[in-house]
């Protein structure tokens, strides 16, 4: 993952270098309406099954995160690996 981060920065440096800086921007902006165009065409339109409220949805994950040790042991990898 970070061999694709420096290598976007590489490749972003090449075209502002060649194009100037507004050009960076307008193929972002094309490339995100077309990304836009294909995911709302491809994506299907789906309904939720859950019928609750969005707090009872929040509330259950806290109710994992307390009965579920795995869960815990999990989240405190991450919290070491972010932190360091």
């Amino acid at each position: 993952m970070l061999i694709r981060i420096l290598g976007s920065r590489i490749i972003s440096g090449m075209l502002t270098h060649g194009f100037g800086w507004r050009f960076t921007y307008y193929l972002a902006i094309i490339v995100m309406a077309l990304l836009y165009v294909l995911l709302l065409r491809k994506l299907l339109d789906i309904t939720p099954k859950y019928k609750s409220t969005y707090f009872n949805l929040l509330q259950s994950v806290f109710n994992y995160f307390r009965k579920e040790p795995g869960l815990r042991i999990a989240a405190l990898y991450g919290r070491l690996a972010f932190a360091g």
